[in-house]
């Protein structure tokens, strides 16, 4: 059950346990280039900017994990496979060419 009590600015979460207004927090110091507004988050305890701000919060893997595998082409060992296979088709295909040649010539 959550009331509301908007003439203190308190909030009443959980059957009367009081919650914490969120409104009270300082706000982020950045403002954005286009069009001069600040940012509308709250700022981090102890700083001026929020964490996306302050750089906190990093996009994509963290540091160490691996990438997630979808078909295994681009893997190294798919890749040495496929060295090792070109290589024997090129002998093959020499190998081919010489006997073409030695018995045209017979």
């Amino acid at each position: 059950m959550k009331t509301k009590n908007t003439g203190s600015r308190k909030w009443m979460i959980n059957s009367g346990i009081q919650g914490f207004d969120f409104s009270s927090l300082p706000r982020c110091c950045a403002t954005s280039k286009t069009t001069g507004m600040p940012c509308k988050r709250a700022a981090k305890k102890g700083r001026n900017f929020c964490g996306i701000h302050a750089g906190d919060y990093a996009p994509g893997q963290k540091k160490g994990a691996q990438p997630r595998l979808r078909h295994g082409v681009y893997t190294m060992e798919a890749k040495e496979e496929r060295k090792k296979v070109l290589c024997v088709t090129r002998a093959l295909y020499s190998t081919i060419g010489s006997i073409q040649n030695e018995i045209g010539e017979v």
